[in-house]
């Protein structure tokens, strides 16, 4: 491809204007739907900071027991039933134990700083697993979490509502009118990260203990698990060695049977979903009609656009160019009227994350987090790449066919256009 082509090629575009502006637009509007998708799902689902482990990761639901004629249910899951569960299975690297977000009053001693916040309450595994960035302070350690104490990692956010500083380790604030001493300071996490989002970490069970001595013996509680698999160990080497554990409490139970209400991937439970349909096939699908519907109708308007070429292609053939010069030049020019637009379409696809994520990720509080999201997000070339090649593909393959049909012809049928 040299200076002259482009030139040339240029000149054609200016001469038909129309098919050009039709035939970028397409193009661009096709990739900045099918990109935009795409990042709707990489920002859920890939391992990006603080959720480096999202392709590793399982989540245990509370799981629920009751009596063998289910006179009474009872749904929670206590500390030492998930230690049972998952403390000690091969499959797994690392586990930690958690509660669902929900909203707590904190404030300073005096009251005068107060508001709600959502706080998790979480072991020291949590921030293995999770990546937040300490802004002064340290995570909870095993110590504290064993000894039940009442300490508190916050958000940098809550540290500048209550202090109006981050520097507050050692400070005492109000959870939940509970006095805690703080800890740690954390960079904020965007609502998008479910999970690792949060404006307050303590320990579960300082916070929220088991119900030891209640009818179910010790069954029922507050807690969760996150399990991250080792490497090289598949999701359905997991999902047989939890199933054995709970078949194993079960033989050990006297009057109860307990079981467990979800068990998922990242992705299951970030879309709420277990069935065959899984969010990737969905996701795949989804891709697919964005992407195929309007390739196949550019491919007819390039196709309608080399007939008006014919006699262009027939004199060519007549002064003897070879059939691959011509080619060479329509898929040439097919070719850079896809970058451009593949170009655009990356572009505006971009626009539409960072202006639009408020309302594509469901979240009023996302309007200012468009700092918080990984540059990862703004391109995958790979992804990227293959969307580019599929519309290329279908712009060559329009090409292809009327150029053979019109070539195999007699120069004079081509040139007189029958």
């Amino acid at each position: 491809m040299n200076i002259k082509f482009l030139k040339q090629t240029w000149k054609l575009f200016g001469q038909n204007r129309f098919f050009s502006l039709l035939s970028l637009g397409g193009t661009a509007l096709t990739l900045a739907l099918v990109m935009t998708v795409y990042m709707m799902y990489y920002l859920r689902t890939a391992d990006i900071d603080p959720e480096p482990n999202r392709s590793r990761l399982f989540y245990s639901g509370p799981g629920y027991c009751q009596l063998e004629d289910s006179s009474d249910r009872n749904i929670g899951m206590s500390r030492r039933i998930a230690g049972f569960l998952y403390g000690e299975l091969p499959e797994l690297e690392r586990v930690s134990y958690y509660t669902e977000v929900h909203k707590v009053t904190c404030s300073d001693l005096s009251g005068i700083h107060e508001a709600r916040y959502s706080l998790r309450g979480c072991d020291p595994a949590w921030f293995d697993i999770f990546s937040y960035t300490f802004l002064s302070g340290r995570p909870i350690n095993r110590e504290e979490w064993d000894d039940g104490r009442r300490v508190v990692v916050l958000s940098e956010t809550v540290a500048m509502d209550i202090f109006q500083t981050t520097d507050v380790v050692g400070e005492e604030v109000l959870v939940d009118f509970h006095p805690t001493r703080v800890i740690g300071v954390v960079k904020p996490v965007s609502h998008l990260f479910v999970t690792a989002y949060a404006d307050v970490w303590v320990p579960v069970i300082a916070f929220y203990p088991d119900a030891q001595q209640d009818r179910t013996g010790g069954l029922r509680g507050s807690y969760r698990a996150a399990l991250v698999r080792k490497a090289g160990v598949s999701e359905q080497e997991v999902r047989t060695a939890v199933e054995r554990k709970v078949e194993q409490l079960n033989a050990e139970l006297p009057d109860y049977t307990f079981s467990l209400h979800h068990f998922r991937t990242h992705e299951q439970h970030i879309f709420s979903q277990e069935s065959r349909m899984t969010p990737s096939l969905v996701f795949v699908l989804l891709m697919a009609v964005l992407l195929i519907v309007p390739a196949i109708n550019i491919s007819g308007m390039v196709q309608s656009h080399i007939r008006t070429r014919m006699e262009e292609i027939g004199i060519r053939k007549a002064y003897g160019a070879p059939a691959a010069s011509v080619y060479r030049q329509l898929l040439a020019e097919n070719m850079l009227l896809t970058l451009f637009g593949g170009i655009i379409g990356y572009l505006i696809s971009c626009l539409i994350v960072v202006t639009g994520g408020h309302w594509m990720f469901g979240s009023a509080s996302l309007r200012a987090e468009a700092g918080l999201m990984n540059v990862g997000l703004f391109f995958n070339a790979d992804l990227f790449l293959m969307v580019l090649l599929l519309c290329v593909l279908f712009n060559v393959l329009s090409v292809i066919i009327p150029v053979w049909m019109a070539i195999r012809r007699p120069i004079t049928e081509i040139i007189q256009g029958e």
